[in-house]
C-alpha cells in the first residue's frame, strides 16, 4: 500500500487516512482513528458543497432580473443549502457523541 505521494518531487502528500496507523499493534485503535478521519474528510467535503451550493444561488439570485421565478428558485436552494448544512453539522456532533462513546483516545475531528 502506497502510503506517500511524491508531487513534482519535492512535495509530499500523506494518505490522511493512515498517519500515525503504522507500528500502533492495535487494530480497534486503528480503525477509530480511520473513521474518525473519514468523518473528519466528510464534513470538509459537506463545507465545499454547501459553499459551492451558497454561491451559485446567489448567482442565480443575482442574475434573475427581477423574475420572480428564478428568484424563488434561487431562494429555494439557498433554503435548500443552509438544510443540508445544519443535517450535516447535526451528524457530524452524533457522530461525534458516538465516537466519545467508543473511547476513541487522542482523536480530535475538530
Amino acid at each position: 500500500m502506497v502510503k506517500e505521494f511524491l508531487l513534482y518531487g519535492f512535495i509530499n502528500l500523506n494518505n490522511p487516512l493512515t498517519i500515525g496507523l503504522s507500528g500502533s499493534g492495535n487494530a480497534q485503535a486503528g480503525l477509530n482513528i480511520i473513521i474518525a478521519r473519514l468523518v473528519s474528510i466528510g464534513l470538509a467535503v459537506v463545507g465545499l458543497l454547501f459553499f459551492v451550493s451558497f454561491f451559485i444561488s446567489g448567482l442565480q439570485y443575482l442574475f434573475a432580473g427581477g423574475d420572480e421565478k428564478s428568484a424563488a428558485s434561487a431562494r429555494r436552494r439557498l433554503t435548500n443549502s443552509f438544510i443540508g448544512l445544519i443535517i450535516s453539522v447535526a451528524a457530524f456532533l452524533i457522530s461525534q457523541i458516538i465516537l466519545q462513546y467508543l473511547g476513541v483516545q487522542g482523536v480530535s475531528v475538530i
